[in-house]
This record gives structure tokens, C-alpha cells and sequence, in this order.
């Protein structure tokens, strides 16, 4: 077992690397390990040749799962578990506006007066919060090759969350390690901040209204296999102008960074399980969004079999039945959401979350969130 000290201030709190998913097994279908998502033909409890496993875990336990592909610098894989853990009317939960004031680098009156200029002030006041994007601890302990903060400035990409950063926002040490840049895939900015958002609000309402749910996402680098969607053979969708169409796009060298270039995804995936309970069968669907130079207008466009993201992203499913695998889900999955429903609803700024430490120094509140 090999450590890293950081200094945070006064306080050096330790990191452990978890190269397996022991810690992490609660993330996966029956909880089992047995059950964790494979790259190809490996074993569930080993990554793919030269990729890494790693678990994100605090002492009050599991965050996310992944498999990290050194080569590229992505995650060929995310797992996590979503269930009602925010409240009343999502109150039990902080934004990310007010996760960003508690993770500023400053005392706690600074963090008390980012809050008040939140919630009270004008809106061309508010001060300027950074997301609290971090090199990866795990990396960073090995020092391995690993993307900086500012990987993708410049590029026309977004730093694209696969465990999405509001799916934990009732923990504020959850939230933060959503940020870690193994986390990221470089992702073209309108599709990040509309289609592959919206999808992520669908299943975050799955997961508070009818979880506890299993949810598993990626990239693809294989050709987006456009054929297989209604939308692309009624010429809805311009097949030219998917990414692997455009070879320059496939590869960039993002500057200031300690890799020489990033692979671009062709596409993005979600697979999401309910297992079967005392009154309902078990539940399943997929989502294989392609990246794209067009503007994506309905993520339900794109509901997937899971035997074709299986095929696109190399990625397999165990758990899942193999009879569940050739149909598309969205026949028998949960309702859609409702219109204008929202994770916080009605709270007037009155909103709690689990490790927010009041009156704490900057260092106390990143050491309270160290990895185990």
C-alpha cells in the first residue's frame, strides 16, 4: 500500500490507492464485485491490460467506481449507485454554486459573504466561483501522466462529468471528488451542457423517485453506430458531421498538460438497472448519445439496446439479463420526468448536506474529504 501527504495548510491528510473495487462494492448490481462492468473479455475484478480500477470512498463510504484508461487519459467506465438520499423536496442537498463557496480557498467568512452574495445579491455581483477541479489524488500519487485542471481550455470542449457532480450533492466530500479530472472526458460544450445534462437530470429523478438504481457511463472511440437510430436514417441527423467523420477532431494536445494528446469519444453511454423487487420485475435502459458537431434537441432520440452499447463501448453488463439486452428499454422503464421538475424544490436557501463543516478552515474542510 503506497501513501501520498499532501499539505493542505496545517493539515496533511493521507491518500490510499484503491486499485481494487473492495471498497466500492455497494456501487455495483447486488452489491457484488462479481457484478462491476468489464472492458472486453476481462475478469470483473481487474481492469482491461494496462487500465487501472479505482474506488472512490470516504470514511462515510462509497462515492463511484471507475476503470481509467492510462493511454487516453479517460474512463472507459463509471459506476454508482443513486437513490433518495436529498431530502425533503431535494432540500438535503447544497447547489453547486454554494459547493463552490464552501470549497474556495478562504476563511469562513469568505465562504459566509460568497453565500450572501448567492442568495441576496444582485446578480451581476455574484462573485466569480471556480469549480474545485482537481488532478487526480490517485494519479497525483503515482505520479503518474494525468490531465491538469486546464486540460481541455481552448480546445472547444468541456470537462465532461461521467459521475455527474449533482447525483451527490447531498455530500459535499461526494460532490467534490465528482471533480477529480479521471472523472472527465473531453466533450464538445453544447452537448455537455444540454442533451447529456438534461439526460442526467432524467436519471437522477429515477434514482430519487424510484431507486435505489445502478447506473453505469462512458465514452465510446468506436464508429457511433448511427444506423441503429431512427433519427439518422429519416435524415434528422447529419451523419457527416459525427466526430469519427472528422479525423482532426479525434485527437488534440491540450496545451499545458503532461500527455501528449486525448482521445476524443465518438460517443457517449448510460446504462441503468433496478433490480427486481417483492411487487416489480427488475428495470432496464440505455442511452447512446453520439458526439457530434449538430445540436442534439431530445436525449429520448437516442434510447439504446444494451447489447448495442455493449458493442459500441466494448464495456459488458453481467448483471444485467441477457433477455433485457435486446430490447429497448424505454417501453418498459419508469415514467419520464415530469416537466420543470428540479432536484431542489421550494427550499428558500434552506438547504443541508451531509460533511458541511461550519466555522472550518479551508484545509479542515478538504481534509475532512480525504479518500480511505
Amino acid at each position: 500500500m503506497r501513501f501520498l501527504f499532501v499539505l493542505l495548510g496545517f493539515v496533511a491528510p493521507t491518500w490510499t490507492l484503491a486499485a481494487d473495487l473492495s471498497l466500492c462494492a455497494n456501487q455495483f448490481i447486488a452489491s457484488s464485485v462479481d457484478n462491476a462492468p468489464t472492458l472486453y473479455s476481462s475478469p470483473s475484478d481487474e481492469p482491461y491490460r494496462i487500465n487501472e480500477h479505482h474506488c472512490y470512498a470516504t470514511s462515510d463510504g462509497a462515492l463511484f467506481a471507475l476503470e481509467y484508461w492510462p493511454t487516453h487519459h479517460v474512463p472507459r467506465w463509471v459506476a454508482y449507485r443513486l437513490s433518495d438520499r436529498y431530502g425533503a423536496n431535494g432540500c438535503g442537498s447544497r447547489p453547486r454554486n454554494e459547493m463552490r463557496c464552501y470549497f474556495k480557498d478562504q476563511n469562513w467568512t469568505g465562504v459566509q459573504n460568497c453565500l450572501t452574495l448567492l442568495r441576496d445579491g444582485d446578480p451581476d455581483t455574484n462573485p466569480s466561483i471556480q469549480d474545485p477541479f482537481e488532478e487526480d489524488p490517485f494519479l497525483v500519487e503515482s505520479d503518474a501522466e494525468r490531465l491538469k485542471t486546464n486540460a481541455f481550455v481552448g480546445t472547444g470542449h468541456d470537462r465532461g462529468h461521467m459521475a455527474p457532480n449533482n447525483a451527490f450533492s447531498h455530500d459535499l466530500c461526494a460532490t467534490y471528488h465528482t471533480f477529480s479530472m479521471a472523472n472527465m472526458s473531453a466533450q464538445r460544450a453544447n452537448l455537455n451542457r444540454n442533451a447529456w445534462q438534461q439526460l442526467e437530470a432524467q436519471v437522477l429523478f429515477w434514482g430519487a423517485n424510484h431507486g435505489p438504481i445502478n447506473v453505469v457511463t462512458g465514452p465510446i472511440f468506436n464508429k457511433f453506430p448511427s444506423q441503429r437510430f431512427s433519427v439518422y436514417r429519416d435524415g434528422d441527423y447529419d451523419e457527416d458531421e459525427l466526430y469519427e467523420k472528422n479525423l482532426s477532431l479525434t485527437t488534440f494536445n491540450p496545451g499545458d498538460n503532461r500527455v501528449a494528446d486525448i482521445r476524443v469519444p465518438t460517443g457517449y453511454y448510460k446504462v441503468i438497472y433496478r433490480e427486481a423487487t417483492a411487487t416489480e420485475p427488475a428495470h432496464a435502459i440505455a442511452f447512446l448519445l453520439p458526439h457530434t458537431n449538430e445540436n442534439l434537441s431530445r436525449f429520448w432520440d437516442f434510447v439504446a439496446r444494451i447489447d448495442v452499447v455493449q458493442e459500441a463501448s466494448g464495456v459488458r453488463f453481467h448483471a444485467i439479463p441477457a433477455v433485457m439486452k435486446n430490447v429497448w428499454g424505454s417501453d418498459f422503464f419508469f415514467d419520464r420526468n415530469r416537466n420543470g421538475w428540479r432536484l431542489r424544490n421550494n427550499c428558500n436557501h434552506n438547504y443541508t448536506a451531509s460533511n458541511w463543516i461550519e466555522n472550518s478552515t479551508h484545509a479542515e474542510r478538504l481534509a475532512r474529504c480525504s479518500l480511505q
